[in-house]
C-alpha cells in the first residue's frame, strides 16, 4: 500500500523531468538543423507547455 504511493509519486516526478528533457532535445537539435527553425520548434514548445499547464489543473478540480 504505501509502496504503491511511493512508485506512484516517484512516477509523476519521472513524467516531468522525462518531457522536460524531450522538449530540450527537441529545440536543441532543431536549432542545430536551422535557426529559423529553431525559433519554430521553440514557440511551439512553449505553446504546449503553456496549454498543458492549463490542462492540469483543470483535470483534477472538481468543477
Amino acid at each position: 500500500m504505501m509502496i504503491g504511493k511511493l512508485f506512484k509519486s516517484i512516477w509523476k516526478i519521472i513524467d516531468v523531468i522525462l518531457y522536460l528533457a524531450a522538449c530540450v532535445c527537441f529545440t536543441y537539435g532543431a536549432f542545430l538543423f536551422n535557426q529559423i527553425a529553431g525559433f519554430i520548434v521553440l514557440g511551439l514548445v512553449l505553446l504546449i507547455s503553456a496549454y498543458l499547464t492549463e490542462l492540469v489543473p483543470k483535470k483534477g478540480s472538481d468543477n
